[in-house]
């Protein structure tokens, strides 16, 4: 496979050689893809985690969340007006 770097890219792979941390721009570009590698597989990882979590049976929240938190502000709200309605009477 043979691979077209946009100049800026191939700017950060120039560098990378000349400050002489890497032999070649191949052995850059491999670190590179390494790295993106690793990151993808960290990804994938985090990404089951929270899967796993939300499918959970224990899960801590409600599917609507938002909604159920309006519903019970409502709630409360009715009758805390009730509450004083009753109380003012």
């Amino acid at each position: 496979m043979k691979l077209e770097l946009p100049p800026e890219l191939e700017a950060i792979v120039e560098e990378a050689v000349k400050s002489g941390r890497y032999a070649t721009a191949l052995d850059a570009t491999r670190e590179a893809f390494l790295l993106l590698d690793q990151q993808e597989a960290e990804f994938r990882a985090l990404k089951h985690e929270i899967d796993a979590g939300i499918a959970s049976p224990k899960a801590p929240w409600e599917p609507d969340l938002a909604e159920g938190v309006k519903r019970r502000g409502r709630e409360r709200l009715a009758r805390e007006r009730l509450a004083l309605e009753r109380g003012g009477r």
